[in-house]
């Protein structure tokens, strides 16, 4: 368990196998990280397919009284709202911007800006 963020207490898992080929760690809540570790205790590794995937982001944009348009509509509101938790614990926008670049596995804060718009 490691701590990160603006959230407090939350689960690292590291990631070999992403998009653009990049290694890289995402942070969960410690619920969602040992409902995961446990899944791979008892079934060995997680693979989810396009459908389940879809159908869990849009019902965990209705349970959050988001609209679901895709995944990256999701996205947009991560970027804004953690990018706001941040500038709250009185991080610099820029300093603020790396970060929350950094948790959507972005290279560039530029990439991260254009959520932001």
């Amino acid at each position: 368990m490691t701590e990160h963020s603006a959230r407090g207490e939350i689960g690292k898992i590291h990631l070999d196998n992403t998009k653009g080929g990049k290694e890289r760690d995402i942070f969960v809540s410690r619920e969602t990280y040992n409902r995961l570790e446990n899944y791979i205790k008892e079934n060995g590794r997680f693979q989810l397919d396009k459908s389940s995937y879809y159908d869990a982001l849009k019902e965990a944009a209705k349970e959050t009284n988001q609209d679901y348009n895709s995944s990256h509509g999701l996205r947009w509101n991560f970027a804004r709202e953690e990018l706001g938790r941040f500038m709250e614990n009185d991080r610099t926008y820029d300093e603020s911007l790396i970060l929350v670049s950094d948790e959507m596995g972005h290279v560039r804060g530029d990439i991260t800006e254009h959520y932001l718009k």
